[in-house]
């Protein structure tokens, strides 16, 4: 950038001078002369204020002065220039009118740019801090997703012991209710008074009565019949 530069500002500078000597070549040497000397001193004048301005902002001081005049000497000679073009009517007058802002505009990019520029040693390491603090956000992401997902699979076991003893429980629940029934009966069991007996077990326990008279169950014909036998 600072070679490009360089070179537009050379260009414009000879553009300047060429353009004065044209104007004073028709009126004699000391007219010539005269403009060469001229230009040489706005030339000399630039190319003082373009190092003093360089030189400042290397040191990181000040360089509102230096590019002033350098503006000003840039102006001055886009002016010059410009005017050469129009009264030679040449295009290309006119093209070398605008070196001069150009080199100038220039300058201050390049100027920008050097601001903010770093050295390769300090781009690396600043590219290595990236990709330092990428490779930590990497991992803690994939760490918290780990957690995360031990976590479900922790309350999922959980939730599934819970229904497997809350299905033992009530299984325990009803084997204690069926026991506490059967324990209520054989209580009642026990609790009956003496000589009280429940109805079925009366009825099997019942005594059989005398036996009846055979003659009353075979009747009169079987006595008769027991006489002849005799």
């Amino acid at each position: 950038m600072s070679r490009i530069v360089k070179a537009i500002t050379v260009a414009a500078m000879v553009g300047t001078i060429a353009a004065m000597v044209s104007w004073a070549l028709p009126h004699g040497w000391t007219a010539l002369l005269a403009a060469v000397v001229v230009a040489l001193v706005v030339d000399g004048v630039w190319i003082a204020a373009s190092r003093m301005e360089d030189a400042r902002r290397r040191a990181a001081l000040d360089t509102g002065k230096p590019a002033g005049v350098a503006w000003g000497i840039a102006a001055l000679s886009s002016a010059v220039l410009a005017v050469h073009a129009l009264t030679t009517g040449h295009v290309v007058w006119g093209a070398v009118a605008l070196l001069p802002l150009l080199s100038r505009v220039l300058t201050w990019l390049h100027s920008a740019m050097e601001a903010t520029s770093i050295t390769p040693r300090a781009a690396w390491e600043i590219a290595s801090i990236r990709q330092q603090s990428r490779d930590t956000d990497a991992i803690s992401r994939v760490r918290m997703r780990a957690a995360a997902e031990a976590e479900r699979v922790r309350l999922a076991e959980v939730s599934k012991a819970t229904a497997d003893l809350a299905r033992i429980r009530a299984a325990a629940m009803d084997r204690y209710q069926s026991a506490g029934e059967l324990t209520d009966g054989s209580r009642a069991l026990h609790a009956l008074p003496s000589g009280w007996e429940i109805p079925a077990l009366a009825a099997a326990q019942t005594p059989a009565g005398p036996a009846p008279d055979p003659a009353l169950v075979d009747g009169p014909g079987q006595a008769d019949r027991d006489a002849g036998r005799d």
